[in-house]
């Protein structure tokens, strides 16, 4: 049967794998039939074949529709779809932090030849222009899920998510705290304490390791809040994930987070160098985790984002994009989002 073909890089549960599979998810509740190769195995593969999403082997090219990569590791596997006629886009989960830190430029990896470019976050456009044609960039936010609004934990801690690594900041978050004489147990969801630093990490602070996303989206939502110290994000499903169970949040000051702060209450940036500036952070956020009306709030701002409708109707339109079938009067300024 036709239909799209989505190439994923791996299937852990980091954040891009986890957002092809809601697009994925969502392509199928509205009609298509999607099938889903990989370039590396992972635990998000028993999700697919619950959700009855074919993971293929092999692929009939004259049984897709259009390709769909979920990164740019994942272009390569899709370019030559082109080739053969078939439309080939890519939903880029990438900024130009990544490009820097590998030490490759974006023309090495194809995204000129490319039919149509996705992006979760409007500032990636901005800093793919130099690389990517603007009326083949659009943006497609996430479908973030949270099943769960403040639920009762019975103890006081602040989530902190993601593997350990530079990128994330848990190091310098936890060089800030010290610093700021914070009196709080973070809770470290997707990360297991790292040997190299065991005697430096004080042991109130929790490691939960590796979570399936409804187990970590539960974990977070039981939490008193949620902080990041990232160096850089295309756009955190976990942020959003403590946003939408009304969790206040704490960030530093990077594009993705600025655009959080910028359309959703409770929302706290903080400068990742400075003590000073993460004392205040911290004092905003104290004041904001008892506030039940401004979390309501907030979980209705980032839901009317991140709700799988809104992300529905959108993918609708860009599918039409993509596939060249739009109807006359469908434009690139009515899809694009602010």
């Amino acid at each position: 049967m036709r239909g799209p073909l989505l190439i994923s890089h791996d299937l852990s549960y980091s954040g891009a794998p986890v957002a092809l599979l809601s697009l994925a998810q969502s392509l199928k509740r509205m009609g298509e039939h999607p099938t889903v190769v990989t370039l590396s195995g992972g635990p998000l593969g028993a999700h697919y074949r619950e959700a009855g999403i074919d993971l293929a082997q092999r692929v009939d090219p004259s049984e897709v529709t259009f390709v769909l990569a979920n990164t740019v590791v994942s272009v390569p596997a899709a370019l030559p779809f082109k080739k053969l006629g078939v439309p080939v886009a890519a939903w880029l989960h990438e900024s130009i932090y990544f490009f820097q830190t590998v030490g490759v430029s974006p023309d090495d990896c194809g995204l000129r030849n490319l039919d149509v470019v996705l992006t979760p976050s409007k500032f990636q456009m901005e800093e793919l222009q130099p690389f990517v044609a603007i009326d083949r960039m659009y943006q497609l936010r996430n479908a973030v899920k949270q099943e769960w609004f403040r639920p009762d934990a019975g103890e006081s801690l602040v989530a902190v998510s993601g593997q350990w690594e530079k990128r994330k900041g848990q190091s310098q978050l936890l060089n800030l705290a010290r610093g700021a004489r914070w009196e709080c147990r973070f809770k470290f969801i997707g990360a297991t304490r790292p040997g190299y630093a065991v005697a430096s990490i004080p042991p109130q602070h929790r490691f939960l390791g590796l979570l399936t996303p409804e187990k970590a989206r539960l974990e977070i939502a039981k939490s008193d809040a949620i902080v990041s110290c990232a160096e850089a994000e295309v756009q955190p499903l976990s942020a959003i994930e403590a946003m939408i169970a009304g969790r206040p949040a704490l960030l530093s000051d990077i594009p993705a987070h600025r655009a959080l702060a910028e359309k959703i209450p409770n929302v706290f940036l903080f400068e990742s160098s400075s003590i000073q500036s993460f004392e205040q952070g911290v004092q905003k956020l104290t004041e904001a985790i008892p506030n039940e009306r401004t979390a309501a709030e907030q979980s209705r701002a980032a839901q009317r984002l991140f709700s799988e409708a809104v992300f529905e109707e959108r993918l609708r339109h860009l599918v039409k994009m993509i596939t060249r079938s739009l109807r006359p009067g469908e434009h690139i300024e009515v899809l694009q989002e602010g």
